[in-house]
């Protein structure tokens, strides 16, 4: 049973974190609500990477530091899911947060880089033709 549970709850906080990720960046990201976050995506990354030039040779990392304000929601459900549930649901949370931004940051720099291992797939290579 705690095999399941701990399954259950990876798979759940990694599509509750790729749901939260997509509202940040909407909202956060593109929109002058947080200017750390607004600068580093909006302007410097879309800057590097304008809707003409999605692609280069070599992925430049310009918003790292913008990861730092995820921290502050994934602290807090950490605590809150130590506190409530014990040490199996917060790993198998911890699990799942580590895999969600291992899996997205892969994803990004294979979006914006000429020789992509995403090419092999239609979806991914036609999604990165469209501006």
């Amino acid at each position: 049973m705690q095999i399941l549970i701990f399954i259950n709850v990876a798979v759940g906080t990694y599509y509750f974190m790729s749901v939260m990720q997509t509202v940040l960046h909407r909202y956060y990201g593109h929109k002058q609500r947080i200017r750390a976050v607004f600068e580093a995506h909006a302007i410097r990354h879309h800057g590097q990477y304008p809707p003409s030039k999605l692609q280069t040779e070599d992925f430049v990392e310009l918003e790292s530091h913008a990861l730092y304000y995820y921290g502050i929601p994934i602290v807090v459900f950490l605590a809150i899911s130590y506190l409530a549930f014990g040490p199996l649901v917060t790993t198998a949370y911890m699990v799942g947060v580590l895999f969600t931004f291992v899996w997205h940051y892969y994803l990004h720099r294979q979006y914006h880089l000429n020789e992509s291992s995403l090419d092999r797939y239609a979806h991914g290579h036609a999604q990165r033709l469209s501006p």
